[in-house]
Order: structure tokens, then C-alpha cells, then sequence
């Protein structure tokens, strides 16, 4: 073989880059807003108090484990606890990355969804 051979009819580096760009998966923006909103409307079922406890943040918190040993419960725990002391659910942003919706959702684009967010609820955004 002498120079360069493309065998399976790929376009040429440059414009495969850009032929990447134009087939990779981008989140759903309209069903990650509905998705949004409808976590604001959601009723918790009855929740028991558990052992394990979240600190108390302001910043972001992540609980990471095997399935179905109650780490929604936990998070749900911690929404209600705080509804309680008077914050206001639309200052909380929950994501179940196991939910369908959010599929197509990278860690990436996380900061998209809290502008979403932001853009669903204006007065959740820190003014200071």
C-alpha cells in the first residue's frame, strides 16, 4: 500500500471532526425543563428517618452507590427536612441520572441544566 488509504469511505480528519460534532447525542433542552418541573410539583411518599444523614451543605452533594439501598429516600429526606425549615423547593435541583430522560446527559452539561433551571426559576438566582 502506498500512501495514505481509506477504506471504509470516512470523510477526510478535518471534516470527520466536524461530522462528529453533528451526530453526537445533545440533551432533550424542552424534556430536561419538564423534567425540572415536574420535580417542583412531585409528592414524596411517606419517608422514614434513616441512620445515614447528608451533612448540612451549601454545596452541591452527590451520594453514590449500589441500587435500591436508598439513596432517593435519602435525598427526599434531606428536601423535606429543609421545605421544613422554610427553603423554597425551586432552589433545590435534583437528577436522577437513571431516569430516561436524562439519558443523553453528560457531566458536561450540568451546567446547562442548572441554567435551565435558573431560566425556569429566576428567583432562585443568587442576586449578590
Amino acid at each position: 500500500m502506498v500512501g495514505h488509504s481509506n477504506h471504509f469511505n470516512f470523510p477526510a480528519k478535518k471534516e470527520r471532526l466536524i461530522y462528529y460534532f453533528l451526530i453526537q447525542k445533545t440533551m432533550d433542552e424542552e424534556k430536561i425543563r419538564q423534567y425540572l418541573s415536574d420535580f417542583q410539583e412531585r409528592k414524596f411518599p411517606e419517608l422514614k428517618e434513616r441512620e445515614v444523614q447528608l451533612k448540612k451543605s451549601s454545596k452541591i452533594q452527590t451520594v453514590i452507590g449500589a441500587r435500591r439501598t436508598g439513596k432517593t429516600y435519602l435525598f427526599f429526606s434531606k428536601i423535606s427536612a429543609l421545605e421544613k425549615e422554610h427553603l423554597n423547593r425551586k432552589q433545590v435541583i435534583y437528577l436522577n441520572f437513571e431516569n430516561p430522560v436524562l439519558n443523553d446527559v453528560s457531566y458536561k452539561d450540568v451546567k446547562e441544566i442548572i441554567e435551565l433551571h435558573w431560566s425556569l426559576f429566576p428567583e432562585t438566582v443568587d442576586k449578590e
